[in-house]
Order: C-alpha cells, then structure tokens, then sequence
C-alpha cells in the first residue's frame, strides 16, 4: 500500500483502509505487507456486517450485509443526495456542504450511522491483529468531518463497553496522505517490493 511509505512508514503494524465504490485495504505485520496464501489479504469489502442480508439484491451485487455494501462511500452520497433531493447523486461537494450544514437530521444521522460502522470494522480488525494505527484513504477522506466522525465513533464504541476498554488498546485514526491516489501509489510500491526488494525493505 502507498501509506506503508507514508503515514504508515514507521509503524510496524498498521493497515490502510480505502473508502470508495466498496472498501479495499491493505495490512501491515511486522513492517510487511500481508499478502496471505491467495494474496487476498486486505479485501475488507467481503467482512460480514449483517449476517441476514448476505444475499446479492439489484442495488447491492455484493450484498447489502458486507462490508463492501455497507461502507460504500458511493452509496453514502447517493443515500445523502436523495434525502435532499439533489439531481446529481454522485456529487460529493453537495452531499459534505449538506452535512457541513448541519441542518438536515436524516443527514446527520446517516452519516454518522456510517461513520460508527466503520468503527466497527476498525474495531473487529484490531481486535484480531492489535495494530497501531489505520489510515483512511479514498476520496471521502479529503472531507475532515469523516476522520473525525469515525474518531468519535471508534471512542462512542470504545468508552462504553468496559470490557473493550480494558482489553483492547485504541489505535490511532488519520486520514490517509495520498486520499483517493492510495491505491494507484500502492500498486506501484508493490511492484517495486517485488521487482527491487532490496531497496525497499
């Protein structure tokens, strides 16, 4: 992943998550990227979040119930431009000035039903491999009101369960450095690990 050169330099465990159409990641253990025996570490979009909605439906391919449908940045702006009748569903700028307003409780509420989800995802991925830090990348992570309502959320989930508090450590959430580029930089410093290790590890 690009963070791994970037925010996530000198961290020894991290991960990346990138919000966008579905959710992709990348993990880093011990200074490595994990790549797992099918080199299929990292596909966040196929987590499970609602166990009864795993079945694929006309609006949701993957399924409504994973991960990837459930934290669709897309789909958090269409959701956003519909409540407020916008022509555009996939104008993002409308959709954060709306929520920048303050003004809309539907508005409100969704976006911080969305933000508590991903908290969720960070906490079940920490609770598994006790990470450092994440960064969230994808263009809706230009939007400082989303690292702050998944930080708010993630301390909501945190501080009011006693027993997640005592047991798990809370790792550190930014945002990510190259935000929507994440994935382009992170294809490329794969290909360099693999074709010049030496110079990169």
């Amino acid at each position: 992943m690009a963070d791994t050169v970037s925010n996530l330099k000198d961290i020894k465990n991290g991960a990346a998550i990138i919000l966008g159409t579905g959710v992709g990641g990348g993990i880093i253990i011990n200074g490595q990227l994990l790549a797992g025996s099918h080199f299929q570490a990292g596909e966040l979009s196929y987590m499970i979040m609602d166990s009864t909605q795993t079945k694929s439906t006309e609006d949701s391919p993957m399924g409504p119930g994973f991960t990837g449908g459930t934290l669709s940045a897309v789909g958090l702006i269409k959701k956003i431009n519909e409540l407020t009748k916008h022509e555009d569903l996939l104008d993002g700028l409308v959709a954060f000035k709306e929520l920048e307003a303050g003004t809309n409780q539907q508005v409100t509420a969704l976006f911080e039903e969305y933000c508590h989800h991903v908290a969720c995802l960070i906490m079940n991925i920490q609770s598994v491999v006790d990470l450092e830090k994440f960064v969230i990348g994808g263009e809706i992570s230009a939007q400082p009101l989303v690292i702050k309502g998944i930080n708010q959320a993630y301390d909501d989930l945190y501080h009011t369960n006693e027993a997640v508090t005592l047991t798990l450590c809370r790792p550190q959430i930014t945002v990510a450095k190259f935000n929507n580029d994440a994935n382009l930089y992170g294809a490329l410093y794969q290909l360099l690990l693999t074709t010049a290790p030496e110079k990169f590890n």
